[in-house]
C-alpha cells in the first residue's frame, strides 16, 4: 500500500548548511542552483546534480549526467534504489536519507557453524595370547624300558637293537622256551664234540 510522500527526509551531513533537512514530496531536486528543492553549494556539486522520487512505498535516486557523479556506499550509481539509512555523495556534500517505517538495511548475521564432532578413537586391543613351552617327553633308555617291559607284563621282555645287524642279532631272550631249550642243548653238543676232539 503506497504511503505518503512525507515520511521520506533527505539530511545534509556535509557542507556549509549540514544539518538541513527537506521532506520529499513527490520528487526532490539537488544540485547547486537556487531553484533545487535541496540547495547544496559544496565543492564538486554540479548545478542540477540528482534527484530523488517516490514511486508508491520505494524510494529511489538518480544522477543526472553530473560532471563528478553520485555514489552510494562509495559505488558510483546512475539510478538507485535507496533504504532508509542510506547515505549518498554528490561531489564532496553528502546526504542521508530517512524513511519513516523502514528499518535499516542489515546484513545477515551467519549462525556460527557448530565445529563437526571429531569421532571418538578407540584404540585396537590386542589380544594376547600365551603360548606354554611345550616340554618334549623323555627319552627312556634300553634299561627303562625293559624295566617298564617288567612292571607291564610280570616277565622280562628284550626290545631289539637296531644298530645290531646280522642273523643272531636278535636277542635270545626274545625266543620261546622251546627255542631256547634247543639252542641250550646244540651249544651243550658242540661244546661236547670240541672237547671229544681236543681229547683224541
Amino acid at each position: 500500500m503506497p504511503q505518503p510522500s512525507s515520511r521520506v527526509r533527505l539530511i545534509v551531513l556535509s557542507g556549509a548548511n549540514v544539518g538541513d533537512e527537506v521532506a520529499v514530496d513527490g520528487e526532490v531536486m539537488l544540485g547547486r542552483l537556487a531553484e533545487c528543492q535541496l540547495r547544496l553549494d559544496v565543492e564538486g556539486v554540479s548545478r542540477k546534480h540528482a534527484r530523488v522520487w517516490v514511486d508508491g512505498d520505494q524510494v529511489w535516486l538518480a544522477d543526472l549526467e553530473s560532471a563528478n557523479g553520485t555514489k552510494l556506499h562509495g559505488t558510483r550509481v546512475r539510478e538507485v534504489k535507496l533504504a532508509d539509512g542510506d547515505v549518498f555523495a554528490l561531489g564532496k556534500a553528502k546526504v542521508r536519507v530517512r524513511i519513516e517505517g523502514d528499518a535499516p538495511v542489515v546484513a545477515p548475521v551467519m549462525p556460527a557453524r557448530a565445529p563437526a564432532p571429531q569421532p571418538e578413537r578407540v584404540e585396537p586391543v590386542v589380544a594376547q595370547r600365551t603360548v606354554a613351552a611345550v616340554k618334549p617327553p623323555p627319552v627312556a633308555s634300553d634299561a627303562s624300558q625293559a624295566s617298564a617291559g617288567r612292571g607291564r607284563g610280570g616277565a622280562l621282555q628284550f626290545h631289539r637293537i637296531d644298530n645290531k645287524k646280522g642273523p643272531l642279532h636278535d636277542d635270545v631272550g626274545q625266543q620261546g622256551l622251546l627255542v631256547r631249550l634247543l639252542v641250550f642243548g646244540f651249544a651243550i653238543g658242540v661244546g661236547v664234540v670240541v672237547f671229544w676232539l681236543l681229547a683224541r
